[in-house]
C-alpha cells in the first residue's frame, strides 16, 4: 500500500518522493531556489490526489482511454483498469514501458494515440 500522507511530510521527504518517480532531473531537485518556488504547487497536487474521495455517480457514456506506465509506483495495472467502471462506452487501457513519467519517453506515440481518439469520437 502506498503512503497517502506525502503531502504532510517535510520538504526533504517530499523531494525524496519526487526523486523516486525518476522524472525530474537532479539539477532541478538540487536547486534550492527552484524547489522553493515549485514545492507549494507540488505539495498541493499531492494533497489533492491523496485526500480526494470518489463519490459514485452516473457512469459516462463516452469512450475512455487510460494510459499508464508498466512500472509506475503510484498506479498499479489493476487501478488503471478500474477506470473501466466509469463508462458504459468503449474502454481501452494502453500500457507503456516506463514509470510515472512514461510520457517523457513516449510523447510521439501518445500524441498519435490522442489524435486517433479524437478522430474517432
Amino acid at each position: 500500500m502506498r503512503d497517502e500522507r506525502v503531502h504532510l511530510k517535510d520538504d526533504d521527504a517530499l523531494i525524496a518522493d519526487i526523486a523516486g518517480l525518476d522524472g525530474t532531473h537532479d539539477q532541478v531537485l538540487g536547486d534550492e531556489e527552484i524547489m522553493r518556488m515549485i514545492l507549494p504547487a507540488i505539495r498541493a497536487d499531492y494533497r489533492a490526489a491523496e485526500t480526494y474521495r470518489y463519490v459514485p455517480g452516473t457512469a459516462l457514456t463516452c469512450p475512455v482511454t487510460v494510459l499508464t506506465g508498466d512500472a509506475d509506483p503510484h498506479v498499479t495495472s489493476e487501478e488503471a483498469h478500474a477506470w473501466r467502471q466509469h463508462t458504459t462506452g468503449a474502454f481501452e487501457l494502453k500500457v507503456f514501458p516506463g514509470g510515472h513519467f512514461f510520457l517523457n519517453s513516449h510523447a510521439p506515440a501518445v500524441m498519435t494515440l490522442i489524435e486517433d481518439c479524437l478522430r474517432t469520437t
